[in-house]
């Protein structure tokens, strides 16, 4: 679980909410599947209508389902008791989120909501931990766990749309940075495999290993209750680091490596979401998916 910061971080809180406040910026549309964004951090709090929610975090529910079930493919064709244990856990945890859907209706309580994700939160993390060292030696599982900690953290984002409460958007925050760093590193990983032997994609490799530092860089700086202007300038970096990955991935052949881009929209997705939460300022860079891929 991750723990909401004290101390010198608590600065964040209010110096976002002043900036956030005075640039009122307006707010981002999301990519395609993904739930609606919240207001930046301090803008005056929306009605907190379970309306306003409620589609995302469905969406983001079904979601995460889905990330299990795959999971569970994975873990059915793996022998020994042990693996038959864990597929048993992931089932039980299936059936936590299949009741956490069931509570998605209209007129949810979202404070009821909060605790019954709480819950369920814990037992994944458990249940991940426990799947990790199973993981070690087989990339699929490797790539399990962090789509699943990505639908979390998806899920997470999307039952906090729009409550303005200081605590819960520095819990939004800081998860969204750890999901940050995690899927820029997982990106980096699968550029490397596709490109690490195309002379034209080795500025596109150097590039993602950038932007994978930096968001390291920024998560760490975030664990140790960095200042607001720390944690503004380490994103910035990053910032800077994914405008050359897109501009990179844009020059790719438009008819080639739509699994990467793909794969960047996700990171995209998590991108925007600091951005609009620490009211940075500027143009943020998009990545170009073809439609046309006629022969």
């Amino acid at each position: 679980m991750l723990i909401l910061l004290r101390g010198a971080f608590a600065a964040v809180s209010v110096a976002v909410l002043g900036l956030a406040a005075a640039a009122q910026p307006p707010v981002p549309t999301p990519p395609v599947g993904q739930p609606p964004l919240q207001p930046p951090i301090g803008q005056p709090p929306r009605p907190m209508d379970p309306r306003d929610f409620l589609p995302g975090a469905q969406d983001a529910t079904r979601h995460l389902i889905s990330e299990v079930e795959h999971l569970q493919g994975h873990l059915a064709d793996l022998p020994g008791p042990k693996e038959r244990e864990l597929y048993r856990r992931t089932d039980a945890f299936l059936r936590r989120a299949l009741h956490f859907q069931d509570g998605l209706k209209a007129g949810a309580n979202r404070e009821h909501l909060y605790r019954d994700f709480a819950a369920m939160d814990k037992e994944l993390h458990e249940l991940t931990d426990a799947l990790r060292p199973f993981a070690q030696n087989s990339r699929p599982l490797q790539r399990d766990l962090v789509a699943l900690g990505q639908a979390d953290e998806r899920l997470h984002f999307a039952l906090s749309q729009g409550d303005a409460a200081p605590e819960r958007g520095l819990e939004v925050l800081h998860r969204q940075i750890h999901a940050l760093a995690a899927e820029a590193e997982e990106f980096h990983r699968a550029v490397h495999s596709v490109l690490k032997d195309d002379r034209h994609g080795a500025e596109t490799v150097r590039s993602v290993e950038a932007l994978a530092k930096a968001a390291e860089h920024l998560h760490k700086s975030l664990d140790k209750n960095a200042t607001r202007d720390h944690i503004r300038r380490d994103f910035a970096a990053v910032d800077k680091a994914w405008h050359h990955v897109a501009r990179h991935l844009n020059e790719l052949p438009p008819r080639e490596h739509s699994f990467l881009r793909a794969r960047a929209q996700r990171l995209d997705a998590i991108h925007e979401r600091v951005f609009t939460a620490l009211g940075m300022e500027g143009e943020r860079p998009r990545i170009v998916i073809p439609f046309d891929r006629r022969p």
